[in-house]
């Protein structure tokens, strides 16, 4: 959960870090999104969700549902915490009536263990969105890699994620799908 004691400082980390103001309905999918009962048990909160919604700011607590034996940042919450956010920025930019986002594979490094707030930025660029977008059209399918630093107030680095989203034709796939059940 949130300590109330460090709201502050996570609200200074989005002043700094943000795109714009937060429009009513990127705060009502931000709100959603967080109690979704996955992302909810990870420990991770979206803070932040720009106009566009190509960036997003994710905040990891150091608190008793976080951390493991010896006192550091348990590795699986920042992994859990930060997982969803990748593919939901895809899903927001992406038509979600023709094309389906799905979790190919995640790797995470870690650099040192933390003992105080994390945070992690999330952001598509347009030109990013654009590339997905044509190839989607023209090819039908898209593999993005999503690039993740998890960091501290003072931007230090504490893990790199990657995440491999793969995109698809909702028609396709089913195809694809029938073809393997039939043989």
């Amino acid at each position: 959960m949130f300590s109330l004691f460090s709201l502050p400082e996570a609200y200074r980390f989005v002043k700094r870090h943000q795109k714009g103001k937060e429009s009513l309905k990127t705060r009502w999918i931000r709100r959603v999104f967080n109690i979704i009962p996955n992302h909810f048990f990870s420990g991770g909160r979206v803070i932040y969700l720009s106009p566009c919604m190509t960036k997003g700011i994710v905040t990891l607590p150091y608190c008793y549902r976080t951390i493991n034996a010896f006192g550091n940042f348990f590795g699986g919450s920042m992994f859990s915490g930060t997982d969803p956010m990748g593919m939901a920025l895809v899903f927001l930019n992406i038509n979600w009536k023709r094309y389906l986002p799905i979790d190919k594979s995640s790797t995470i490094k870690y650099i040192r263990p933390g003992k105080r707030r994390l945070y992690a930025i999330l952001e598509l660029s347009n030109e990013e969105k654009a590339l997905i977008n044509k190839t989607l059209e023209e090819e039908g399918q898209y593999l993005y890699v999503c690039k993740i630093d998890v960091v501290d107030a003072n931007l230090k680095v504490y893990a790199k994620i990657e995440k491999v989203v793969h995109i698809e034709c909702k028609k396709r796939l089913k195809s694809r799908i029938r073809k393997k059940t039939l043989v």
